[in-house]
């Protein structure tokens, strides 16, 4: 539960963000006592120069002082400084200017995002699942706040996260916020690509997207497009025009499902546990019948996997991970997830991911190593193996010369 600016977090332990940072009570009491001892050592010292006597009742007065001094000071910087400690869950957009970047074309900025933002919503409400969207950082009218920062080398260097971080002020580097990051002066963010996205999971939220500002990458399907993939969502294989697939105008069914527990599409401001994989079981082999009209038995791969959650699992879904494309996904049932995917979509992998939400919008990205399962022989094919395998060589030889001889 939030209070203000403090929360109430694991064990019920009131917790203070500061510039992106958890500050938490207990912390404060160490720091406390800390400073108490440097005090009372400088005092002590002064004992002994000057032959001083003070009780244990003015030592317990100075650490009464100089707690309340701390808490004075954090309350001072929480209400001046109330863009740093900020909620969580919002995505914040920032223009990153290199050296030798225009100046930040705000108004298309804006556009953008607020595109994107109604896209969202629109398309939620479309698949029933109420006119929800993220929580986008805006000003007192409404309109969204840009951050700009100057980067200090030109753009060819930033063609990694890696290399924006270090010219990021902290408020800028919160792993519970969603970044997105309108690169100046650029046409691709990394070579052929126009924008990139990731989350962060497994006990923070946040995400980081960047995305070109010339050329074909500043455009809402590429924004939406990348901030999809900081909401936990990756390529979609399915024939449409699907945001996530080569379409990039509507969300899939199992997309929206996923954003309808997302902490960025909801109230919830806390981040309980984490759901944790127990158990990944070996592949097993399944047959899947295709939908449709003509529908027909094709070779599947099962993979089960043991979670324990403090809430109800929600959704999970295999990524392969030549791509990062979901190749199958199941409602939360149980402490065991259950996915079947055909055998032909990670026929060359042997790496996948596998993301599981519980119903609070927690998830965790979590890397699967797996072998392919063999496929059983029809027990016809057995049989006749079995009557080749009794026959012996000499016969079948016979047999073959006298097919050659009747020719």
């Amino acid at each position: 539960m939030r209070i203000g600016h403090f929360w109430f977090g694991r064990q019920g332990i009131p917790t203070l963000f500061l510039n992106g940072y958890p500050v938490t009570i207990t912390y404060l009491q160490h720091a406390t006592k800390h400073i108490f001892g440097k005090i009372r050592n400088m005092l002590l010292e002064n004992i002994v120069k000057e032959w001083c006597f003070f009780t244990p009742m003015y030592f317990m007065r100075i650490r009464q002082f100089v707690f309340f001094a701390i808490l004075l000071t954090i309350a001072f910087f929480v209400f001046t400084d109330a863009a740093d400690a900020k909620l969580p869950f919002i995505v914040r957009t920032i223009y990153f200017q290199p050296t030798n970047a225009p100046d930040v074309p705000s108004v298309k900025i804006k556009s953008l995002m607020k595109q994107t933002q109604a896209f969202y919503r629109s398309e939620m409400e479309r698949l029933d699942y109420g006119s929800k969207t993220f929580r986008l950082e805006t000003d007192g009218n409404g309109e969204p706040i840009i951050h700009v920062v100057q980067g200090r080398r030109p753009s060819h260097v930033y063609t990694s996260y890696q290399a924006v971080e270090p010219d990021l002020p902290n408020h800028l580097k919160n792993k519970n916020n969603i970044h997105v990051f309108f690169m100046g002066g650029m046409q691709f963010v990394k070579p052929g690509a126009l924008g990139v996205g990731f989350p962060f999971s497994g006990g923070a939220c946040g995400g980081i997207v960047r995305t070109a500002t010339l050329g074909e990458g500043f455009r809402l399907s590429v924004v939406a497009h990348e901030l999809g993939h900081a909401f936990g969502l990756y390529h979609n294989l399915k024939k449409g025009n699907f945001l996530m697939g080569h379409g990039r105008t509507e969300l899939d069914d199992y997309e929206a499902r996923w954003l309808d527990k997302h902490h960025y599409f909801n109230s919830i401001h806390e981040i309980n546990a984490v759901p944790k994989i127990v158990k990944v079981h070996q592949t097993e082999h399944v047959a899947i019948r295709t939908k449709g009209v003509n529908f027909q038995e094709k070779e599947g791969v099962r993979f089960r996997i043991d979670v324990s959650s403090r809430n109800a699992l929600h959704q999970g879904q295999i990524l392969r991970a030549s791509d990062t494309a979901i190749v199958g996904w199941t409602k939360g049932n149980g402490t065991t997830i259950l996915i079947d995917v055909l055998r032909s979509d990670v026929i060359r992998d042997r790496t996948a991911y596998l993301e599981v939400m519980d119903v609070q919008g927690n998830y965790i990205i979590h890397t699967i190593q797996f072998t392919l399962p063999k496929i059983p022989q029809p027990e016809n094919d057995v049989e006749t193996k079995e009557k080749d395998a009794s026959v012996s060589p000499k016969k079948k030889l016979t047999a073959i010369w006298a097919k050659l001889k009747s020719i």
